[in-house]
């Protein structure tokens, strides 16, 4: 089938689209199953993705008192913004059917962002000195294990559309990550920190895919979920006077929509390439991938 400029730029749209206003981690690929009954498939993801979190949970400051640590504590919420993503992943892939895909990922991610304190008034624990509201740290986790597990269908096909779906998780652990924060009023007063995340995302991708030979292009809705936790370990300082902080957090995201779309190209009958764009409403993300059939 000849290729029309009008469906290659088309395609090249909706991509861009999604990295104006778009949020996600790993790249769907098509919504339908490619690989093929008892087939397996290798290849390569990549993503980068920029996104907002909360987390909410207990916050904790300790005091010597010439003998131990007394433990003042009080609930808190951090929020997590301008959260940047870079995902690497191998893949490995098997065809249930012609109609139902597995697949699974192992690689590496980081993060980078500012984790700001945000204040919230609360009774039952004690009050504490720090951690009141306004101070912001830098977050800068470099590279660790990340890896997820999925599924794709096809659900009907039609002429040269393919309407299916997808269900995927990603888990996200990227190394902690180092900061510190000074009282802007006071520059004796600091805080230093670990700041170390661990989250899921799971994503639910439906639409159309449409065949024009050895170009795809697909698209479609998306539902998300983000839940994991945030743990803090640090000390804070006072002039000559020290003591140690700790935080444990749930970290979560409410269900959110999104859209994606994307093109694949099919370079021989057992090798393709892939790129898209995904977005909602709190930010944005990229991905491209490669699939080679290795029987």
């Amino acid at each position: 089938m000849r290729i029309s400029t009008r469906w290659i730029m088309a395609a090249v749209s909706l991509i861009c689209m999604g990295c104006a206003t778009a949020a996600a981690l790993a790249p769907f690929g098509p919504p339908r199953a490619t690989i093929g009954a008892g087939r397996w498939t290798i290849g390569v993801d990549y993503a980068r993705q920029t996104t907002d979190l909360q987390s909410f949970g207990t916050y904790r400051e300790g005091y010597f008192d010439g003998s131990s640590y007394q433990w003042y504590c009080k609930y808190n919420q951090f929020e997590l913004k301008e959260l940047e993503s870079n995902l690497i992943f191998g893949k490995i892939g098997y065809g249930l059917a012609d109609t139902w895909d597995l697949f699974a990922r192992v690689g590496v991610s980081d993060t980078k962002g500012d984790w700001l304190v945000s204040s919230i008034d609360s009774g039952g624990p004690a009050a504490t000195d720090f951690f009141q509201g306004g101070e912001q740290f830098s977050l800068d986790s470099s590279f660790a294990l990340a890896w997820g597990a999925g599924s794709r269908m096809t659900v009907a096909e039609t002429g040269d559309i393919a309407w299916g779906a997808i269900l995927q998780m990603t888990w996200l652990n990227p190394k902690g990550s180092r900061s510190s924060w000074t009282d802007p009023q006071d520059s004796d007063i600091a805080i230093d920190a670990t700041i170390d995340l661990q989250y899921w995302e799971i994503q639910l991708a439906a639409g159309p895919t449409l065949n024009l030979g050895s170009v795809w292009l697909y698209g479609g809705p998306f539902l998300s979920f983000t839940k994991g936790g945030a743990d803090v370990q640090g000390t804070w300082s006072d002039m000559d006077i020290n003591g140690p902080i700790q935080a444990t957090h749930d970290l979560r995201e409410d269900a959110k929509f999104g859209g994606y779309g994307g093109m694949q190209l099919n370079l021989a009958e057992n090798l393709c390439l892939y790129a898209e764009g995904q977005f909602t409403g709190g930010g944005w993300g990229i991905g491209a991938g490669g699939v080679w059939r290795v029987n």
